[in-house]
């Protein structure tokens, strides 16, 4: 059976959990870009976990609201929204009594992956949060699949974050996640600002801006509620690139995804991306704003 997967904290604790009950013979990870655009092809057995549901596989295991189109036929897992895919794997297969003693690594997974954290544990990330930050879930270049890969399998040993942490190439990807975040930080202050309720970063011009953790930013401004990030990459040099999210410590009533829907892009309630040619992008970025600050008003007073 081949498994495909989206990178992340919680496509590797379904993998793990997933290769206990079913016999995997290999772990491929996709981005969901690469289901819609039609470039994979599914053979007899395929599993698909923490992705849009894909024609022809055997099991299925998602929980984004914005993945039910239409009721899939025709496979066995289990599709409803919910914190994460890993719970779902865990509750279709039996629970505890599959999994014995791996209860507390699901609720931490849930966590994580719906961004249900304290101020505290996103400035000082430990145990399993710490782990998370080692994964890179931007690239997929053969270092990091291998890396992912391992993480899969030390996980399929122990389940104790403190023993995990003590695994060579973890350690090393944790103390260099640790050792990089002062500078992480004082760069990110250096690019955001405060408008309105919206957190705004703009890095469209800052060459080789470093990576860190993606929800600290919501604690330098922890009352706003919407965050705007816009960035250039080498995949799309002619656009400019604009993420929208919902503040994980006081979230807006806007559904990101459908505000984006109005400007060539999508995604979920809390996180969403669009793009416009780059340059639109100072004119569009201000609208945005005025939108963005327009909608969470009048959201937050119904």
């Amino acid at each position: 059976m081949r498994l495909f997967l989206k990178v992340d904290f919680d496509a590797v604790i379904s993998a793990m959990l997933l290769k206990k009950v079913l016999p995997i013979t290999e772990i491929h990870f996709i981005a969901p870009l690469d289901i819609i655009e039609g470039k994979i092809k599914l053979q007899k057995g395929d599993v698909v976990a923490n992705l849009p549901y894909l024609e022809g596989c055997e099991y299925w295991f998602d929980h984004h609201p914005t993945n039910t189109l239409e009721e899939p036929k025709d496979y066995k897992g289990l599709f409803r929204v919910a914190p994460s895919a890993a719970g779902l794997i865990y509750e279709y297969f039996g629970g505890e009594k599959t999994f014995p003693g791996m209860k507390d690594l699901i609720v931490m997974t849930d966590r994580i992956d719906a961004a249900e954290l304290t101020i505290e544990e996103v400035r000082e990330p430990k145990e399993h949060l710490l782990i998370a930050n080692t994964i890179d879930s931007k690239t997929f270049v053969p270092a990091a699949k291998a890396y992912d890969l391992r993480l899969i399998e030390i996980y399929g040993q122990t389940q104790d974050p403190e023993r995990i942490l003590q695994f060579p190439e973890v350690k090393v990807r944790a103390e260099k996640f640790q050792n990089r975040q002062d500078y992480f930080r004082t760069m990110l202050k250096r690019y955001t600002r405060l408008e309105g309720n919206i957190i705004v970063t703009d890095i469209r011009f800052c060459r080789n801006f470093p990576r860190g953790d993606r929800f600290f930013v919501y604690t330098m401004f922890p009352e706003a509620t919407l965050a705007v990030k816009s960035f250039h990459t080498k995949q799309e040099p002619t656009k400019a690139i604009v993420s929208v999210t919902q503040n994980i410590f006081n979230r807006s009533k806007v559904h990101v995804g459908n505000f984006c829907k109005n400007y060539d892009g999508g995604g979920h309630e809390g996180a969403a991306i669009c793009r416009f040619p780059r340059e639109d992008a100072d004119r569009m970025l201000k609208q945005i704003f005025a939108e963005l600050n327009d909608l969470d008003k009048e959201s937050s007073n119904s």
